[in-house]
Order: C-alpha cells, then sequence, then structure tokens
C-alpha cells in the first residue's frame, strides 16, 4: 500500500469526529479522481478471517433459554417485513416499553430484562427482535436502506400507540440498541415516544466512550468475538462522499460464530443504522425525558467518559450501575429500581 493512502487511512481512522465538520473529499482538496481510486483500494482489501471457530457455547446473558412468561406479537413493517417481539402482557400496566437488544443478539437474550421491567416498573413489554435478527423477517446482519432500523422501531410505535393511546410508552436500548434509539429521535416524523431509557447505549459512531484497546492481560492473542474491516469501512465512507452508495451491501463486521449460525457478519448499512454518526448531535437533539444507565464494569464502553459525554450534551439524567458488566447490566437489580424511580419523579 503506498505511503499516502497509508497515512489518509490513518488520519481519517484517529480523526473520525474532525470528519463531521470537515469532509473526506476536503482533505483531498476536492480531487475526485483521486478520492475514487484510493476507495476502490480500501475496498480491495481482504476480509478479516479467524484462526479458530467459535464453538456453540450458552448464551452470555444466561437467559435465552429460560422460562419467562410470555407471548408472541408480531408486527408488520411498511416494507411488508414481519418483526417478531416476546410480549410481556401487564392487566395493570402503567407503561409499554419497546425493549431493543444489542449487536449481534436478539430478543431471546432480552427476556429477563422484559421480565424485570414487566414485574419493578409496572409494564407490558415489547422485547423486540430487530429485522435480521431473532425470529424477525429479513437478511441477517443487512437491512434495504440506512436508518431502516430506526423506521421498524417507528412503525411498531406507531402500532403500539394505536392500541393504547393513553399508556405512557417508553423505548428502551441496550448497546446498538441505544444507538438506534438516537436514530430514532433523528428520523423526520418519526412518532412522538414519552422516554428513552438508555442501557450501556452505543451513543453514535464517533462515543469517546468507546474502550478501544479490550484485550486482558495475559489475553492479548486471544481471538476476539468480532473483527471489524476498517479499509472497507474508510473507502465506503469515501464512496458516500461522493454520492454513491451502490456497494454499502458489502460486510465490514465479522463474527467469530459457530458454523450454521445465521448471523455471522453486518453490511455498511447495516453498520451505519446501528448509531448516529455524531454522538454530540444525536444526543442534543434529545428533547424528552432521557436515563442512561453506565455499567461501571463495563467492557466495552468506559462508564466515567459515557455519563459525562451524555451530560455535556443533553439534559439525561444518567447512573452508572456498580459492579455491573456490558451485558450484566440487563439483570443487575439495581438496573430497574433505578427505572422505576426515575419513572415515578416525572410520569405523574
Amino acid at each position: 500500500m503506498k505511503q499516502s493512502l497509508v497515512f489518509t487511512i490513518f488520519l481519517i481512522c484517529t480523526s473520525l469526529p474532525a470528519l463531521m465538520a470537515q469532509s473526506i473529499l476536503e482533505m483531498y482538496r476536492g480531487n475526485k479522481d483521486s478520492l475514487l481510486r484510493d476507495a476502490q483500494f480500501l475496498l480491495q482489501q481482504p476480509e478479516p478471517t479467524f484462526k479458530t471457530n467459535a464453538s456453540v457455547a450458552a448464551s452470555a446473558l444466561g437467559t435465552a433459554e429460560k422460562n419467562f412468561k410470555s407471548r408472541s406479537s408480531y408486527f408488520r413493517a411498511r416494507d411488508g417485513v414481519v418483526l417478531f417481539a416476546y410480549y410481556f402482557p401487564r392487566a395493570d400496566a402503567r407503561y409499554s416499553i419497546v425493549l431493543l437488544h444489542g449487536v449481534g443478539s436478539n430478543a431471546a437474550e432480552m427476556k429477563q430484562a422484559a421480565s424485570l421491567l414487566q414485574q419493578v416498573v409496572q409494564a407490558e413489554v415489547y422485547a423486540l427482535d430487530l429485522r435480521g435478527h431473532g425470529r424477525s423477517q429479513g437478511r441477517p446482519g443487512d437491512i434495504t436502506y440506512t436508518q431502516q432500523y430506526a423506521d421498524d422501531v417507528a412503525d411498531v410505535v406507531q402500532k403500539i400507540r394505536k392500541k393504547k393511546p393513553s399508556t405512557q410508552l417508553i423505548l428502551a436500548g441496550h448497546s446498538m440498541g441505544g444507538g438506534v434509539l438516537l436514530n430514532y429521535n433523528l428520523r423526520p416524523n418519526a412518532p412522538v415516544v414519552d422516554a428513552y431509557v438508555l442501557l450501556a447505549p452505543l451513543i453514535g459512531h464517533d462515543s469517546p466512550a468507546i474502550i478501544m484497546e479490550q484485550a486482558k492481560e495475559g489475553k492479548i492473542d486471544a481471538e476476539p468475538a468480532m473483527k471489524l474491516h476498517f479499509a472497507r469501512i474508510i473507502g465506503l465512507k469515501m464512496l458516500n462522499e461522493l454520492g454513491n452508495y451502490e456497494q454499502d451491501h458489502l460486510p465490514v463486521i465479522f463474527f467469530n460464530a459457530p458454523a450454521g449460525s445465521p448471523l455471522k457478519t453486518y453490511t455498511y448499512r447495516a453498520n451505519q443504522s446501528m448509531a448516529p454518526e455524531s454522538h454530540a448531535r444525536g444526543l442534543q437533539a434529545v428533547k424528552i425525558p432521557m436515563l442512561v444507565l453506565a455499567a461501571e464494569k463495563d467492557e466495552v464502553f468506559s462508564a466515567p467518559i459515557l455519563t459525562q459525554t451524555v451530560e455535556t450534551h443533553s439534559k439525561a439524567k444518567t447512573l452508572v450501575i456498580p459492579a455491573a458488566t456490558h451485558d450484566g447490566i440487563l439483570q443487575h437489580p439495581k438496573t430497574f429500581e433505578t427505572i422505576q424511580a426515575w419513572l415515578a419523579s416525572w410520569a405523574k
């Protein structure tokens, strides 16, 4: 790879926040031919591989196979795709909560959290499978257009609102699910909801809370569960800058998944739909009550940086759940006690 291009990739990868103020084309001084040539070169770089294939393991949350009493619920999105949700009903519900899972996960992994919300928060809960995940229809790890995840949530919200117009409707999301909700908030004409609850969320692709080095002492050579094709991500960003979106279907996130797993990659357009491009813009756009809970022992997002960033750019209430890990926040009693108390403080 030629030296100038190496420098360009390094500059882009280490200066993503700056890209919000300066376009890639400006970095190329308006030379579209050079940008296009370098973008195509990046797209041709080899895809990530794994030394060993992952074996089938028990759920990281340990909840998928447990019997949490729920019903099957189905929603038809605007393009006809059927979305599935585990529905946890409650006759005396004060709230309707739509709960979104994180990256590489599905609603089955959220059943314990949904059950706890139902019991502690006095809510009916829909644990939704995003399209291409779990029992929802759609291509695994792909969508038809950027921000389709958010539009699917809008379709679900619209149907729940029509069914129960007087019930306060809360959108909650874990990790990527929280990022999808921030994208939802940015969508024009998205149905208005009453509040957001974000659990250890991805607040933006440029989030300063992302822990870049996640290798633990003594495990530097451990095979990661996920790898990113950074060259391809940058190349597609460059093409998008020129108005070319024809190759946004290419995979950029790769999982070390067991053989036969339906979800092994995410495409570029799916990746771009997981959170706002700018965390500042996404947070500043929230004008309704929002609670953001960080996990003290989060392996993915720094809790102090996450809460500080959210407080800087929004009026959200933040709290760090003590001793909780990234997934453990979905089981921690303090999580649900905090949500219940926060909702009671304003939802009267």
